[in-house]
């Protein structure tokens, strides 16, 4: 049986802008958790704070606008001899990608990042692995366009799939 447990702060100043928006100072805490007995292994994780499109970014100080930064992160495995599966599932929610209107006000919606994981690994012999992975992702922001980079009310969200497969040698 194993029981691990973390905690952090990450922060910053932020330089003052003398001409334009400055930026507020970076504060966000860290939690975690994981448990594992027979097999199994469940853990987490979650960041909150100010921030913005990241943990290490800073937001923008614009009027009106005091979203805060938060993410967290769950998962399990179980292993059984030469076999290990497992998912994993995260979200993050965030400023995003900032800017104003002309009166000075915010004009972005707020980002949110989802992504799921599912796969397993047969380990053939100490230090050979055969993997397998498949995950989904999902990012959306109001008043975003993707296919742009720029502002807009079209193309607001972006979505991928990946399959992963093949072989790890470590020696």
């Amino acid at each position: 049986m194993g029981l691990g447990a973390s905690a952090a702060y990450i922060g910053a100043d932020a330089v003052k802008n003398t001409n334009g928006f400055g930026v507020d100072r970076i504060n966000v805490g860290a939690l975690g958790l994981q448990l594992s007995a027979y097999g199994f292994l469940v853990g987490g994780q979650y960041l909150f704070g100010d921030a913005g499109l990241g943990f290490a970014t800073p937001r923008l100080k614009l009027v009106n606008d005091d979203r805060r930064y938060e993410a967290f992160n769950v998962g399990a495995s179980y292993t059984l001899g030469q076999i290990t599966v497992g998912a994993q599932y995260g979200e993050t929610r965030s400023a995003g990608a900032q800017s104003v209107n002309t009166a000075g006000l915010a004009n972005t919606g707020g980002r949110t990042d989802k992504g799921l994981s599912v796969g397993g690994t047969y380990r053939i012999s100490p230090g050979i692995e055969y993997i397998a992975e498949y995950t989904t992702y999902k990012i959306e922001e109001a008043g975003v366009n993707f296919a742009t980079g720029g502002r807009g009310t079209a193309n607001n969200s972006v979505d991928g799939q990946v399959f992963l497969t093949g072989f790890r040698f470590a020696f």
